[in-house]
């Protein structure tokens, strides 16, 4: 190849990258840097840390296939979603660290294995050098909760399955990571027990919220479920008396507060089965992912259950 070609071949990568949207995100954040956290506690007065991994909050179906961290609007659309939906379930317990990290695009998901694993390693990577980051530097030995949702959760599975060296499970007050399929050969090699009580330390929770028969493309085949109506495993059907109440997230961005919203079910998939939510509810949420797909709700629906939990074992881990 000459050098009048060589320059022509780089004039027109210019002009493409210009002129077209990036498929792939370009520079590693630097999590010494501030503004690549959504939440870096700064003040610790709390004897517990959060390390949450956030969910899918990039779905311009005309965006690349991960954000830049440059991206104000979707930076500013994350920290709402973050602080609104999620950090209030821990923030009485827990100084809060997020990191912000070059997520996948939703579309993603519907693109077969070979073409988006380059997508998953980036976002996967970000996590991995926000958490060897939070270890080294931000923990200074406190217990933690690991916690995520979504993309979140399975950026933290695998995260933790390839750094097993690098932090001290005997810190693991629990792992709160609904919202994707872990399975009995996940467990396993995180050396992780599923929790089977309410009161139990050092162990993984997850679950994937459906309606009745429904499906998620989150919820694949062997998923692992711990009702958080319940806090165990088995499949007896949790009356909706035992939901405290629930914080949702509306479409229009409103709060809907309600009590005893949904009972709960682990089906024979491993689904966390709820029956259809009340007209006043069904009216105000998205569903994105279908008609009997609750995943944006796996924290609303379950709010004050899972708040109330977090504080649970934070105070038998510390006892």
């Amino acid at each position: 190849m000459t050098k009048k070609t060589l320059l022509i071949t780089a004039s027109l990568l210019l002009i493409i990258s210009l002129t077209t949207p990036c498929i792939f995100a370009s520079t590693a954040p630097d999590y010494s840097r501030s503004e690549n956290w959504i939440e870096k506690a700064d003040n610790i007065n709390l004897k517990i840390d959060l390390f949450f991994a956030h969910p899918t909050t990039f779905s311009d179906k005309d965006g690349g296939n991960n954000a830049e961290l440059t991206n104000t609007s979707l930076n500013e659309k994350t920290t709402f979603i973050v602080t609104n939906e999620f950090m209030p379930v821990f923030s009485k317990q827990c100084n809060i660290f997020a990191p912000r990290y070059r997520q996948m695009n939703i579309k993603v998901l519907s693109l077969p294995d070979n073409q988006s694993q380059e997508n998953y390693a980036m976002a996967i990577a970000d996590v991995e050098s926000a958490f060897k980051y939070y270890i080294k530097n931000l923990n200074h030995g406190r217990p933690f909760i690991i916690a995520g949702h979504s993309q979140g959760s399975m950026t933290m599975l695998n995260v933790l399955k390839d750094n097993t060296q690098i932090w001290d499970k005997s810190k693991l007050v629990a792992a709160y990571l609904p919202g994707w399929t872990f399975t009995a050969k996940d467990l396993k090699a995180l050396d992780l027990e599923l929790c089977s009580s309410p009161e139990e330390t050092g162990c993984l929770i997850t679950w994937n919220t459906i309606g009745v028969n429904g499906t998620s493309p989150t919820l694949k085949e062997n998923a692992l479920c711990v009702n958080p109506l319940s806090w165990t495993s088995d499949t007896n059907n949790y009356p909706s008396s035992k939901n405290s109440f629930a914080r949702i997230i509306c479409k229009d961005n409103s709060i809907l507060v309600i009590t005893n919203l949904t009972s709960a079910q682990i089906n024979q998939n491993g689904g966390l089965e709820i029956p259809a939510p009340a007209k006043e509810v069904a009216d105000k949420i998205r569903m994105p992912m279908g008609p009997t797909c609750y995943h944006p709700y796996d924290y609303d629906f379950f709010f004050n259950n899972i708040k109330s939990n977090v504080t649970t074992r934070c105070s038998t881990f510390l006892r």
